[in-house]
């Protein structure tokens, strides 16, 4: 079964209405706008109306993915607490379900195929319940359905998700709730890296963009220029993060029991 086979969701959880249409229907993506799309639906079920072609004006000027990072920041600037996280417990994900937190979360829709970065793909948790058989996740999905998996298939899409040989979006999520709603439970390990190079690549294509197309000398050269710093920053932090990784895991066999 797994992602899209779209079984419907038991439960009467008030998110279940993250997604819903003025007239009907379940919102859709366009191209890889599934990051925009998610955080339309859940500000949207907030209040607040936005389209995620709106956004993508903001944070994806191009038709390539969403940062997680820009995500963050496109939440936090319109007045919602948001955060990125990683190596996320299924106990943190169902503590911002129980107080009616929905939660972005990062999967790779092709777990079973090599590593391939056009997978990935961005859903939202909006629901859970512990049934007889075990674990089930309500969530919306940006493909146009709200369905349920279960905890099996989402440790399958969402935590065996990796860069590569590298788990660095390890059960990555990004909750998104009114301001003051949540303190952040959980914490990003290992993921500054790979986020500052993926931001890297979204202010050099949003950059070109607005060279290109919206005539924006000023803030399409600023892009350039952070895309230019951010990049072998990124690529600096994120081998030293692998290291560090490497060399704790190394050290494990040597310490002593307690």
């Amino acid at each position: 079964m797994g992602l899209g086979a779209g079984r419907p969701i038991e439960g009467d959880s008030a998110l279940l209405s993250v997604g819903d249409l003025p007239h009907g229907g379940v919102l859709a993506q366009k191209g890889n706008s599934c990051g925009t799309c998610s955080l339309s639906a859940i500000m949207n079920f907030f209040g607040t109306r936005i389209t995620f072609d709106q956004i993508d004006k903001e944070i994806r000027k191009f038709n390539i993915y969403s940062s997680p990072d820009l995500l963050v920041w496109f939440a936090r600037r319109k007045g919602y607490a948001s955060a990125f996280l990683n190596r996320t417990s299924r106990e943190e994900l169902t503590y911002y379900l129980d107080i009616g937190v929905p939660v972005i979360l990062l999967v790779d829709t092709r777990p079973d195929e090599p590593y391939n970065p056009f997978h990935f793909h961005y859903i939202v948790a909006l629901s859970y319940r512990n049934a007889e058989d075990g674990f089930r996740l309500g969530i919306y999905n940006p493909w146009g359905i709200r369905e349920e998996i279960t905890g099996e298939e989402l440790d399958k899409i969402w935590r065996g998700l990796r860069i590569g040989p590298f788990g660095c979006w390890d059960a990555a999520s990004i909750p998104v709730g009114p301001r003051g709603s949540f303190k952040p439970k959980g914490r990003r390990r290992g993921a500054l890296g790979i986020n500052m190079i993926a931001l890297s690549g979204s202010f050099a294509v949003n950059g070109a963009t607005r060279l290109l197309e919206d005539r924006k000398p000023i803030k399409g050269l600023a892009e350039f220029f952070l895309s230019v710093m951010l990049a072998p920053a990124g690529v600096l932090v994120f081998a030293f993060e692998r290291i560090t990784a490497f060399l704790r895991k190394a050290s494990r066999p040597f310490s002593n029991p307690r």
